[in-house]
Formats: C-alpha cells, sequence, structure tokens
C-alpha cells in the first residue's frame, strides 16, 4: 500500500511541476494567408477552442494561435477549423431551462468553427459552447455561412417538447439550388434529425458523394495489451471465533500474467478510457500458530483468474509521457487444492480437517492503480486491491487484499 501511495504523490507532484501537451503534425494560416507547417496541441476539445499551442518544430517556441492573428489551423488527419463570424444561438435545450415560450435571442461573435464536412459546393461546420451543438453550413459559391438552427421550447402544460426545425428549411433552399431535380433529397431532408450523423449525410449528398466527404476522422480505437506483475497478497483473519488469532497473518508472493483490451474514446490523446483485463495468478498460503492448548497449521494454494472492467485517467499526458490513476472492479475466479485445517493438541490429539475453512470460490474486489506511460507502448504500474471477505462466516472474517507493481505492453 505504501509502494501506491508513493508512486501516486510523486505522479502528481511531477505533473504539477510543468505543463501538459500533445503536439501532432498540423498547419496554421495566418491572417495574411500564409500555411505555416508545424506542430500543433491537441486536445480533447469538448468545446471548440478559443486559443491553441503552435510551433513550426518541435526545438522551437510556442505561439497562440487566436482568431486575432490565425484564419484557420488543421490537427492532421484529425480536426480541422476555420475562423467566422457568425451568429450563435442561446437558446436553452436543457429541459430544465426550458419554457413555453420560443428563444430566438442569438449572440455575434468571431470563433474557431470546426470543419465536420468539406466539398466544392458546401461546407459543413461545427460550433460546441456551454450551451448547446451549433450547426453552419457554408455556401462556397456565394461564401455565404449560415447557421442551421433548431429551437426547443415546452407546450402549454410544459409536460411534451416541441421543436420548430428551421434548419431544415435552409437545407431544402439549398437542394433547390443544388440537387433541383432529385427529389428523394428533399425526403431525405424531411427525415434529417438535428445531429452531426444526420447532418453530415445530407450536405454530402448534396455535394455529390464523390466530391465529398467527411474531413474528421474516426479519433476512437482499441488496442491489446499483454501484462506481467509481481504480486504481495495478504489473508488477514479477525474475530474471536477465527480459526486463527485475531489480525493473524500470511503473505504470499506470486507472479502474474494479464491480457486485455483498451477502448479508447480519443485515441489521439488517450485521456480517459476503458480497460478490460483478465489476468492469472497463484497464491501458497502457509500459517501456523501455537497457544497453550497446542497448535493449529493451515497450507494451502490459490489459482486465481480475475476478470476487471477499468476506467483509465490520464491527469497528465503529452505525446511521449502520460501518467495516470486507475480505478476498477474485479470479478475473481478461484479454485484451491485438498488442504487441511490441522489441529494438534498437548494431550497427543490431532484434527484434521479438509478444506476448511470453506474459502470462496468467487468473490469482487476493487483495484486501484497508478502508473506511467512510455513512448506509447510501455506501462509501469503499482496497486492495491481494498480487502474483501474470502471466507462466508458471520462470526468471524478471513480477508483477501492484494499489492502489485509491474509492466504492460501496449500493441498499437
Amino acid at each position: 500500500m505504501k509502494l501506491f501511495y508513493t508512486l501516486t504523490v510523486l505522479l502528481l507532484t511531477g505533473s504539477m511541476a510543468s505543463a501538459q501537451s500533445n503536439f501532432k503534425p498540423g498547419y496554421i494560416v495566418t491572417t495574411q494567408g500564409d500555411t505555416l507547417k508545424g506542430l500543433v496541441d491537441y486536445r480533447d476539445w469538448n468545446k471548440n477552442p478559443k486559443q491553441v499551442a503552435f510551433k513550426s518544430s518541435a526545438n522551437e517556441t510556442t505561439k497562440k494561435v487566436t482568431v486575432a492573428n490565425s484564419k484557420s489551423f488543421g490537427v492532421d488527419g484529425i480536426e480541422y477549423y476555420d475562423k467566422a463570424t457568425v451568429k450563435i444561438s442561446t437558446g436553452a435545450v436543457a429541459l430544465s431551462r426550458l419554457s413555453n415560450k420560443i428563444d430566438t435571442a442569438f449572440i455575434i461573435d468571431t470563433v474557431f468553427l470546426k470543419k465536420i464536412v468539406t466539398g466544392k459546393k458546401l461546407v459543413l461546420y461545427l460550433f460546441n459552447d456551454d450551451t448547446k451543438p451549433h450547426f453552419y453550413i457554408l455556401n462556397t459559391q456565394s461564401n455565404e455561412i449560415s447557421p442551421l438552427l433548431q429551437y426547443l421550447y415546452l407546450d402549454d402544460s410544459q409536460s411534451n417538447l416541441l421543436s420548430i426545425d428551421a434548419y431544415k428549411n435552409e437545407l431544402l433552399r439549398l437542394a433547390v439550388i443544388f440537387s433541383p431535380a432529385d427529389a428523394s433529397i428533399q425526403k431525405s431532408i424531411s427525415n434529417t434529425k438535428y445531429s452531426e450523423e444526420d447532418l453530415a449525410r445530407i450536405v454530402i449528398k448534396l455535394n455529390g458523394e464523390g466530391v465529398s466527404k467527411k474531413t474528421q476522422t474516426k479519433n476512437s480505437g482499441t488496442r491489446f495489451f499483454i501484462g506481467v506483475d509481481l504480486r504481495s497478497s495478504k489473508l488477514a483473519f479477525s474475530g474471536q471465533s477465527a480459526p486463527f488469532a485475531d489480525g493473524k497473518t500470511a503473505n504470499a508472493f506470486s507472479p502474474a500474467i494479464s491480457v486485455g483490451i483498451d477502448i479508447l474514446p480519443n485515441k489521439n490523446t488517450e485521456k480517459i478510457y476503458l480497460r478490460t483485463e483478465l489476468e492469472i495468478f497463484q497464491n501458497h498460503f502457509k500459517l501456523s500458530e501455537t497457544n497453550t492448548d497446542g497448535s493449529s497449521t493451515l497450507d494451502f494454494k490459490q489459482t486465481g483468474l480475475s476478470f476487471s472492467p477499468q476506467i483509465i485517467y490520464n491527469f497528465y499526458a503529452t505525446d511521449k509521457f502520460k501518467a495516470f490513476v486507475n480505478l476498477g472492479a474485479a470479478l475473481n475466479f478461484y479454485r484451491y487444492n485438498n488442504y487441511q485445517f490441522i489441529t494438534k493438541r498437548n494431550t497427543g490429539s490431532v484434527n484434521v480437517q479438509d478444506l476448511f475453512p470453506d474459502f470462496q470460490k468467487f468473490q469482487i474486489s476493487v483495484p486501484v492503480s497508478a502508473g506511467v506511460q512510455f513512448n506509447r507502448r510501455i506501462q509501469l504500474h503499482a496497486g492495491y486491491s481494498i480487502p474483501a471477505s474470502i471466507a462466508p462466516y458471520i462470526n468471524w472474517k478471513a480477508n483477501f487484499s492484494a499489492m502489485n507493481a509491474g509492466v504492460t505492453y501496449l500493441f498499437k
């Protein structure tokens, strides 16, 4: 447990000592129209960024990219942004903030719009802020950018959600301009939801599918891993009726092998992701105790197979180094040898109890860990499994816990 705490403190101290960065190949276009190739500090932008860090090479100092000094920027193969001055609807979409009045208020601002679909005729953009997602469409022939609007409100009883789908009218207007002979597009527009996927599908059709595409690649991904750990497992008895004295413990040291898969919502940042791990290990516990009446011994082997879904959060992350914490729930399946609990009395009598204590073959535990990742492939970690009962008795307990430290290799 001390190892886990020590590593966590070191990681937190290190993370506060320097700034995070995740530079990827990209570009900026200055207000003078010059395109500068270099590295863009890419993040999980849940909201459209107001500024980003850029440097022309790895050894150069960074500069701030804003709407004041840039027309656009992009992270190669990932995300692209263009500057635009647009109307931004301030109407709420959260049910708790809706009323039976339609809120058509807006502000005008110059922002970076995220490019979703590009084409010779139309470009679809997305702007996310604290209120909601906003969609815009650019007519490249007229250079006119229009908002795709949807207004939500409640009926007079304030029990039903209603909407005014103004975006459909705008799409229909564009369909008359760019695909007047295609009646199927008009039908598709009438069934289009106010979502990135649906709107992108319509804009691609209006552009002509052969000359239009989504600009953003699929950010999500998966990867496999294999790991080796050294485990220190602890069995602790408590209660006056326990077969060993209250507080009696035994320790077992063993290697463990694990395999699994990571599910990455954004493989380019790896900020937070899900891990599913399968681990196998074997413990050999030996306990003996002498008292005024005689002695007791217990010698048994435990083979464990653990299935553990986890959440991993990289609280410090650069392209080549990451520091993380990990929380999960482990479903543990155990097998035991034909062990015996042997009691020898000073009178000379010997009592042998087969398969006592009756240890559980299934147990749920909570593992926590912290670690670091190097060069995208290697993770070093230390962890602790919170004590959990492994014997189904009422008057006494046998708690099982474990500390572990190891290395994991990530397959890209």
